[in-house]
């Protein structure tokens, strides 16, 4: 039997918790009632710390696709955050460009867009979390890749002329990443 690890949720963490699912039912009720009905879709959510030779490295991500009923194309949500302190980097997403799983894993998401460097310039990005095991298992693995390994991300143009190759992979040695399925059914 492995030992479980707690986690401690404080009443910060619960109403930051709590504040970004309504921000997602507020912003789903509001595309529903301007748009269309959502026809159901999928997300990841999570955040946590990974510990890398340099050090600990702290993140935060969301990432959602809604089919709409009456639009071809899904709607695509998303944010990321990742402060890497030892390395000097802090990333920002400005856009999400796609969200979905990878052909090859069911148990991971990819997250694609813009993110801003230290709060100047925009680079391509590419995130992939896979959900392996539960908070504290040690399991979840995430990867960043951000600059010249992500370019296919983002149209060329919207990358600056300065060269970025920035890259961090490992398990999360504290926090969690989530699935999430969308079914709204019907509703009357």
């Amino acid at each position: 039997m492995q030992p479980r690890f707690p986690v401690r949720v404080t009443r910060r963490r619960a109403l930051a918790g709590g504040v970004g699912a309504a921000a997602l039912l507020t912003t789903a009720r509001r595309v529903s009632a301007q748009r269309s009905a959502v026809g159901g879709g999928g997300g990841i959510a999570g955040g946590g710390t990974i510990e890398t030779a340099n050090g600990p490295i702290h993140f935060s991500l969301f990432g959602s696709r809604l089919m709409l009923e009456d639009e071809s194309e899904p709607a695509i949500f998303g944010s990321l955050r990742w402060v890497d302190e030892d390395g000097g980097w802090t990333f920002e997403s400005t856009s999400i460009a796609n969200y979905g799983p990878p052909a090859d894993d069911e148990d991971a998401r990819e997250l694609r867009g813009t993110v801003a460097a230290n709060g100047g310039d925009e680079y391509p990005f590419v995130l992939r979390a896979v959900d392996i095991g539960a908070p504290g298992a040690g399991e979840d693995t995430i990867r960043l890749t951000v600059g010249e390994g992500a370019i296919d991300a983002t149209p060329p143009a919207a990358a600056p002329s300065s060269a970025l190759a920035y890259e961090v992979e490992g398990p999360l040695a504290a926090g969690d990443i989530q699935l999430l399925s969308f079914d709204p059914g019907d509703e009357e």
